[in-house]
């Protein structure tokens, strides 16, 4: 089998323009890939932004509790306190009462 050197107008223009379309198809895709890739890297970062964003809120609700909210153990500190605060504050009560009573007793000639 030999090659023709003969090759006619007609093979070669449909050889140039399956060349040229396959060359437009390859930078469609590139252009088309590029895109996706710029959108893609627009994305992450506007997903860094947020990220960053909610760390910062994130930092600022720790320092707000921090700051405004009690520890659990400290509240246990105050509720003890505060019991044995009432339970003083019920005896002296239940005390005065008793005085009071034995005040408005009349006395007996016995008990002097």
């Amino acid at each position: 089998m030999t090659l023709d050197p003969t090759v006619s107008l007609g093979a070669l223009l449909a050889i140039g323009v399956t060349l040229f379309l396959a060359a437009l198809a390859g930078y469609a895709g590139y252009v088309t890939v590029k895109n996706k890739v710029t959108e893609v890297e627009g994305r992450a970062r506007d997903t860094d932004k947020a990220v960053e964003a909610y760390g910062t809120a994130l930092a600022e609700l720790r320092l707000h509790v921090s700051e405004t909210c009690v520890k659990k153990e400290d509240l246990k500190d105050i509720e003890k306190r505060l019991t044995t605060k009432m339970d003083t504050v019920e005896h002296s009560i239940r005390n005065a009462l008793t005085e009071v009573v034995k005040a408005m007793r009349p006395s007996r000639k016995g008990d002097e």
